[in-house]
Protein backbone atom coordinates (compact mmCIF):
# COMPACT_ATOMS: atom_id res chain seq x y z
CA UNK A 1 0.00 0.00 0.00
CA UNK A 2 1.06 3.54 -1.15
CA UNK A 3 -0.05 6.68 0.65
CA UNK A 4 1.62 10.39 0.89
CA UNK A 5 0.91 12.80 3.95
CA UNK A 6 1.69 16.54 4.61
CA UNK A 7 2.12 19.04 7.12
CA UNK A 8 0.55 22.06 6.46
CA UNK A 9 2.59 24.36 4.20
CA UNK A 10 4.84 26.31 6.33
CA UNK A 11 4.77 23.45 9.34
CA UNK A 12 7.19 20.84 9.87
CA UNK A 13 7.15 16.91 10.61
CA UNK A 14 7.85 16.35 15.04
CA UNK A 15 7.00 12.73 14.93
CA UNK A 16 4.99 9.70 14.21
CA UNK A 17 2.12 8.03 16.37
CA UNK A 18 0.54 4.36 15.09
CA UNK A 19 0.16 1.57 15.93
CA UNK A 20 1.56 -2.13 15.52
CA UNK A 21 1.86 -5.78 16.53
CA UNK A 22 4.10 -7.67 14.44
CA UNK A 23 3.45 -5.36 11.76
CA UNK A 24 2.69 -1.76 11.82
CA UNK A 25 -0.92 -1.30 11.39
CA UNK A 26 -1.75 2.21 11.39
CA UNK A 27 0.62 5.17 11.11
CA UNK A 28 -0.39 8.90 11.82
CA UNK A 29 1.86 12.37 10.85
CA UNK A 30 2.46 14.76 13.96
CA UNK A 31 3.10 18.41 12.75
CA UNK A 32 3.40 21.36 14.45
CA UNK A 33 3.62 25.19 13.17
CA UNK A 34 6.84 27.35 13.20
CA UNK A 35 6.82 30.58 15.73
CA UNK A 36 8.29 33.61 14.15
CA UNK A 37 10.75 33.14 16.95
CA UNK A 38 12.03 29.77 15.22
CA UNK A 39 10.07 27.59 18.28
CA UNK A 40 7.26 25.19 17.48
CA UNK A 41 3.59 25.94 18.07
CA UNK A 42 0.90 23.99 18.24
CA UNK A 43 0.60 20.31 17.23
CA UNK A 44 -1.62 18.33 15.41
CA UNK A 45 -2.03 15.17 13.77
CA UNK A 46 -2.31 15.99 9.84
CA UNK A 47 -3.05 12.26 8.65
CA UNK A 48 -3.67 8.88 9.65
CA UNK A 49 -4.01 5.38 7.89
CA UNK A 50 -4.30 1.76 8.47
CA UNK A 51 -6.40 0.10 10.89
CA UNK A 52 -6.87 -0.82 14.82
CA UNK A 53 -4.83 -3.41 15.66
CA UNK A 54 -1.52 -3.91 17.96
CA UNK A 55 -0.90 -1.71 20.13
CA UNK A 56 0.14 1.84 20.40
CA UNK A 57 3.71 3.51 19.98
CA UNK A 58 4.88 7.12 19.28
CA UNK A 59 8.21 8.52 17.72
CA UNK A 60 9.14 11.68 18.91
CA UNK A 61 6.86 14.50 20.31
CA UNK A 62 3.33 14.14 21.92
CA UNK A 63 2.41 17.22 23.01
Amino acid sequence: MWFAMWCAPGDVAVGLLGRSGDVVDRIALRCADVLDNGALGSRYTAANVGGNGGFDFALGTRR
